[in-house]
């Protein structure tokens, strides 16, 4: 670092001049930035070969001394931030009368370039993943006691990798001093800037000011404009002060509600309403992504009452503040009711219209009625529930897994919310937590014979569909399934019921390897036949599983009869149980007793003793 005991004024040296000329060890190669307090050249660092950023801050500002020292210890104490997403700032000098920095130089492109020039080539995912990065970085440098206080899109740097790279981490307060005229007009743009940081109040801007500029940010990413949009300076800080932004969705119904919601705490007027740091803000983030319920929530009615109420106040007397909150209180809860009943209608409506089209096969319209209803109650299950299932018909399976878990987010005893889930698990073949999500759904109706009855039907249908899970894991469902579908019909019966536990029984008979278990299963599952066509004489799958049970039969005796001389000839037992039968099933008709000792000579080699199976 240079010595900084002598800071009287140097000869001035035009800053255009600098291109092409050489500053100490830096040699200047082309200007890639200017702003109000400094330009930005691209430069060699010679004596290290490197490719380097140097900021140079004029002489015309005209810092006092005071700002120039506070400047440069707070451009060591960044200095010392060592972070992916921060930009490292390597050397601080003076040359004569000009100040400057030396930092790492980012190919990339500012954030502001990208929202002007590329903006619909962002994904909402990939949004969201650079505002993660980027709160993740603000969180590091908060943990080592920088703020940044000037967060905005112009000082974050997207490589083409798509990695974040904030610049001119902890300057801004110097700079926000410096922005103002002789005049006392305020230079640059504030449309970024907290309530806290346009009252100015010494000692309220914190890490929370930081994070308010990044749900900016986030905002305008997402909808393509800045949430004020005041004709004046003075406009825009007097909305910041008072108005609230619209509504992503409102300006564009496909920005994802959780996004909406991410960005809207962010930008809460009151520091003690946003997030509190900004991981929590980036772990929200990472949820989205991630496809799992966001923990944020949207704003409460009765707290858009007190803004209400704020925006609105008479401060010219006690009374008339008390009149005027009096009314305004007397009339929102007068329209609330009313409103709200209004709101439950049309919320309702919304929700049977969507299941109506869904039934119509018109999931895309279907997916815009349950928008529609989750704008009006977010926090409403069956409104997520409309949306998974629009969306699983749609084949957005991620998003669709979001909205499942979402309503289980809004109330962990929804039960739809759970099973819709599990079946689009089914789906995915992601058979472990499908059965974790029925496990959960039988805990909340214990005792009830629709929800059983749905639980077992899912099982079943797990298990048949269970390609690519292991013996074992079949196994395992199989055992659950009966277990599910026993305990349903001890609440109640049916001949459906009866014929899908016989099946099940008839296919646990495959997983036993005694002739006495076998037929135990197989009479079992007689029973429930019989049981079934007592109910139903007609009952068309019953007298299909009777032929399936009779073949069995047959074919257990073979399989019993190989199994047990396949034993007596020293052969593993889990490999005659999984393969062995298959092997000599063509060949076992055509022996009889007396070709039985040469039969040994067209079987693999014996298994060896850790049981891995046999040797070709």
């Amino acid at each position: 670092m240079a010595n900084h005991d002598d800071l009287s004024p140097l000869p001035f040296q035009s800053i255009d001049a600098l291109k092409g000329k050489r500053l100490g060890e830096f040699r200047i190669i082309r200007e890639i930035g200017r702003g109000s307090m400094g330009v930005v050249f691209e430069a060699l660092q010679e004596n290290l070969n490197r490719r380097v950023a140097l900021k140079i801050l004029p002489p015309s500002i005209n810092l006092p001394e005071k700002a120039i020292r506070r400047f440069l210890r707070e451009a060591e104490s960044v200095a010392k931030l060592t972070h992916d997403h921060i930009v490292q700032i390597y050397a601080i000098s003076r040359k004569e009368s000009l100040y400057f920095y030396a930092m790492q130089f980012v190919d990339g492109s500012p954030l502001d370039e990208i929202i002007r020039d590329a903006r619909s080539a962002l994904t909402f995912e990939r949004i969201a993943d650079l505002i993660a990065q980027t709160a993740e970085a603000i969180d590091y440098a908060h943990h080592h006691g920088i703020i940044h206080r000037d967060i905005k899109p112009g000082n974050i740097i997207v490589t083409p990798e798509y990695k974040v790279v904030i610049t001119d981490f902890g300057l801004a307060r110097q700079e926000r001093g410096a922005t103002l005229t002789e005049s006392g007009a305020l230079v640059g743009t504030p449309i970024y800037m907290s309530p806290e940081q346009v009252h100015g109040k010494r000692g309220t801007i914190g890490k929370r000011s930081d994070i308010y500029s990044l749900g900016v940010t986030l905002y305008e990413l997402l909808t393509g404009q800045v949430p004020f949009r005041g004709q004046t300076t003075q406009e825009i800080l007097n909305e910041i002060l008072e108005d609230d932004p619209k509504p992503p969705r409102r300006i564009d119904q496909n920005v994802p509600w959780e996004l909406e919601v991410i960005a809207m705490k962010a930008m809460e007027k009151a520091p003690q309403h946003r997030f509190a740091s900004a991981r929590e803000m980036a772990a929200d983030l990472r949820r989205y992504l991630d496809g799992e319920p966001i923990r944020a929530r949207p704003t409460t009615v009765l707290t858009k009452v007190f803004k209400k109420i704020r925006k609105h106040r008479v401060a010219s007397t006690a009374l008339a503040i008390a009149g005027l909150i009096l009314v305004i209180v007397t009339t929102l809860l007068v329209l609330s009711a009313h409103g709200a009943k209004k709101s439950r209608e049309a919320f309702d409506q919304a929700i049977n219209v969507g299941h109506q089209l869904l039934e119509e096969g018109k999931p895309d319209e279907a997916h815009d009625c349950f928008l529609d209803a989750l704008e009006r109650s977010p926090e409403r299950p069956e409104a997520h529930v409309g949306l998974g299932l629009a969306l699983f018909d749609l084949e957005s399976h991620d998003r669709a897994y979001t909205a499942f878990s979402q309503a289980i987010a809004c109330d962990e005893t929804s039960v739809p919310g759970w099973l819709e889930r599990c079946k689009l698990l089914i789906k995915l073949e992601r058979w472990q937590e499908a059965l974790q999500d029925l496990i959960r759904v039988r805990s909340l109706a214990p005792n009830n014979f629709e929800i059983l009855q749905t639980c077992s039907k899912l099982l079943f249908n797990l298990y048949f569909s269970g390609k690519g899970a292991s013996l074992e894991e079949k196994n395992d469902l199989l055992d659950k399934a009966i277990e599910y579908c026993e305990a349903a019909l001890q609440l109640g019966n049916n001949a459906d019921m009866r014929c899908r536990l016989g099946m099940l029984y008839l296919e646990k008979a495959k997983f036993v390897p005694s002739r006495k278990q076998q037929e135990t299963y197989l009479d079992r599952s007689m029973a429930q036949i019989d049981q079934a066509t007592k109910l139903d004489r007609n009952h068309r799958l019953a007298f299909e599983l009777m032929a399936r049970i009779e073949e069995t039969r047959k074919t257990a005796n073979w399989k019993i009869n190989i199994f047990d001389f396949l034993k007596e000839q020293g052969y593993d037992e889990n490999w005659v149980i999984t393969q062995g039968y298959e092997l000599v099933r063509p060949i076992w008709d055509f022996l009889s007793d007396e070709f039985l000792p040469s039969f040994d000579a067209t079987l693999p080699t014996k298994s060896p003793a850790d049981g891995k199976g046999p040797e070709y």
